[in-house]
């Protein structure tokens, strides 16, 4: 047994109390997600231009792309409500690696193929706002939610929902990106995934964590 599981329930039998049972990590992840695509396709609904999606999908890889976007994003969520339940859950650290790098894969190959030109870095600086306006609301939501069971692993369990909410987020951008990726806005995108997945790790960080008595 880790040290850091002693510690805890040692801690825990020091101080137990009744409380209710939490709902399984899957059903919980589910209602959040579901709320989130909810609150989104009335956002997006509201926003969409007709044929904006034409513009950004030129390309049989821009779907894949799309596709493994929102991939890498469920699966990180799962992956940090699983970490919050005591066990064997380091099989969860990994649940969104294979979707990521097709996602990686499928951007490259997609400008590989269209041979866009570099962009203009002010039309970038949109979408770099969009995902960070995008990302802010459901990092709280998760961080919110995530702190009903907490975690051993904060810093994990954090990242993992960061880089969950910047991927959902850079999938709702595409129904409101009126042009073809091209450098100059990957890097925009890349950038504003960074800054939403570090701040939800260093701020989720912190209050995630399960604090042990002494």
């Amino acid at each position: 047994m880790r040290r850091e599981d002693e510690a805890l329930i040692t801690s825990l039998a020091a101080s137990a109390t009744p409380v209710r049972r939490a709902v399984s990590p899957l059903r919980r992840a589910t209602i959040w997600l579901a709320a989130i695509a909810a609150a989104a396709a009335i956002i997006v609904a509201r926003l969409y231009v007709p044929g904006t999606m034409a513009l950004r999908m030129t390309g049989l890889w821009n779907y894949v792309e799309l596709a493994a976007t929102l991939a890498t994003g469920v699966m990180a969520i799962l992956a940090a409500f699983n970490l919050g339940v005591p066990g064997d859950t380091h099989r969860w650290h990994w649940a969104p690696l294979p979707p990521l790098l097709l996602w990686i894969v499928a951007t490259l190959a997609g400008l590989v193929v269209s041979r866009p030109g570099w962009g203009v870095v002010g039309d970038s600086i949109a979408c770099f706002n969009f995902v960070i306006m995008a990302g802010v609301p459901m990092a709280i939501a998760v961080i919110v939610a995530l702190r009903r069971t907490r975690s051993l692993q904060p810093w994990r369990m954090s990242f993992l929902a960061g880089l969950g909410v910047s991927a959902l987020a850079t999938f709702l951008l595409a129904f409101c990106h009126p042009f073809a990726l091209n450098p100059a806005d990957l890097a925009a995108h890349i950038a504003a995934i960074l800054v939403v997945t570090g701040v939800v790790t260093l701020l989720g960080g912190p209050i995630l964590r399960i604090r042990l008595q002494k």
